[in-house]
């Protein structure tokens, strides 16, 4: 079986970039960095066209994801705030103050009215985006919290410096701990395709695969001592990528997530986020050398089709998210 292929790495971000995710809708990449910059570019054939250069933060870039409607997108920053912004024009749309220190994360709705933060305040945050009006306050975790996601049906899950990952009933307020990782919790994904499918990865080295269902882990996978930053599930739900410390990524079958599918490595030093593109052929690798990678995860096929015919692909969740409202 072959490994995946680099079909392009570029430089974005010379102070190191700390995320870059792909657009739910169309072809385009949205990045952040140290440097309190973020950028927005637009995928031509092979080519990567910067549309919009925003310096609104005051402090480090930490996360930035696309609505699931395709008509925002929004970014995080130390500086204790979360912009949201209109895609077609790069003008921030709304700002959110809610939290005492740096907002580590920031996910949407599967609906995109909403807009999750966390932050190293120990709380979630739950926020309109239209207004930056804010809605919630998620309190559980003991710690900084790390990251969020959404499922398709509208739980979201959360992970902490207290080693724990919670599953949240957002329209309730309340929360289910999961246990079992020994050391802080950086990540965690939601599958695209069963709401009852989470994946963590931990500075203890370990991923880690639950079911929300039954409120435990089902399955713990090592990659021996390096210490895995991020996780997430492609759209199609058929593959699960990790990566972190000495450029390290890995390619796993959910249904068989013992078995690698295939090992790379192709940044200099930490790989900071993957993002798979709407396809789920393509992944974007952001690293602390300030470059993205972008790979063909195709294992079969030895043909790299053109990267704008992600244009042609919507997410799943956006999809499905007319059958999905947040009930604040």
């Amino acid at each position: 079986m072959k490994g995946i292929s680099n079909v392009k790495q570029f430089l974005v971000h010379r102070s190191g970039c700390s995320f870059a995710k792909f657009g739910t809708v169309g072809s385009f990449i949205l990045t952040g960095s140290d440097n309190e910059s973020s950028k927005i570019y637009a995928i031509e054939h092979e080519d990567f066209k910067e549309l919009f250069r925003l310096r609104d933060h005051t402090g480090y870039v930490n996360h930035g994801e696309f609505s699931h409607d395709g008509k925002m997108f929004a970014t995080c920053s130390n500086d204790k705030t979360a912009i949201v912004y209109s895609l077609e024009t790069g003008k921030a749309l709304s700002r959110v103050t809610h939290h005492n220190f740096g907002v580590s994360w920031c996910t949407f709705s599967p609906d995109s009215t909403v807009l999750c933060t966390c932050s190293w305040d120990n709380s979630v945050a739950l926020s309109f985006a239209d207004s930056g009006k804010f809605a919630a306050n998620l309190l559980g975790h003991r710690n900084p919290v790390t990251s969020a996601d959404f499922s398709i049906t509208g739980q979201l899950a959360t992970s902490s410096w207290d080693k724990t990952v919670r599953i949240w009933d957002v329209n309730k307020g309340v929360s289910c701990p999961m246990t079992g990782h020994v050391d802080v919790v950086w990540c965690v994904a939601y599958s695209p395709t069963n709401p009852n499918v989470v994946a963590s990865v931990s500075r203890d080295s370990t991923t880690s695969l639950w079911d929300t269902r039954m409120g435990g882990r089902v399955a713990t996978l090592s990659d021996g001592s390096v210490t895995m930053n991020c996780v997430t599930f492609s759209r199609d739900g058929a593959k699960l990528a990790t990566a972190g410390t000495r450029s390290h990524l890995t390619l796993r079958d959910p249904a068989n997530p013992a078995q690698h599918l295939t090992q790379t490595s192709g940044h200099r030093g930490k790989i900071n986020s993957v993002s798979f593109s709407p396809c789920s052929r393509y992944l974007a690798t952001a690293g602390e050398d300030g470059m993205v990678n972008i790979w063909d995860t195709d294992l079969v096929k030895d043909d790299v089709e053109d990267l704008s015919n992600m244009l042609n692909y919507s997410d799943m969740m956006g999809k499905n998210s007319g059958n999905v409202t947040m009930g604040f």
